[in-house]
């Protein structure tokens, strides 16, 4: 019993990443896991998305990070609730602690004029923003 337990709880955290193709001048590639999307918040109006993004190769830089953003369907707007640092490529490695969110992101605000903004909000909540 014990086996199957943990079995189930190693499979349920797999994400299904999509790559998310875009521009991007700070060569950074984008993954969603929409497979994964929670709903929360009164009448269930929030949507919880796990965004992974990973860098080239630098000291010093987290080679992958998972952000847990949250949007407002009802008012077109978005924070962060989580940011994790790994330090290998897709999440791997040894995991950092989650580092706290800069206090500028934690609050709710406008969507971001990339892909995480209009495209996503459209994407996750019924009848868009």
């Amino acid at each position: 019993m014990l086996c199957w337990l943990l079995f189930m709880l190693c499979t349920a955290s797999k994400a299904e990443w999509v790559k998310v193709a875009e521009d991007n001048p700070l060569e950074q590639e984008l993954y969603l896991d929409l497979e994964g999307v929670k709903q929360s918040g009164p009448m269930a109006i929030y949507r919880q998305l796990r965004v992974l993004t990973q860098s080239s190769p630098q000291i010093g830089v987290p080679a992958s990070m998972i952000t847990i953003y949250e949007y407002d369907c009802m008012n077109s707007k978005v924070r962060i609730l989580d940011i994790t640092d790994f330090e290998e490529r897709g999440a791997k490695g040894e995991k950092a602690v989650s580092k706290p969110v800069p206090s500028n992101l934690r609050g709710w605000g406008d969507l971001p004029k990339n892909y995480l903004g209009k495209k996503t909000i459209d994407l996750l909540c019924p009848g868009g923003s």
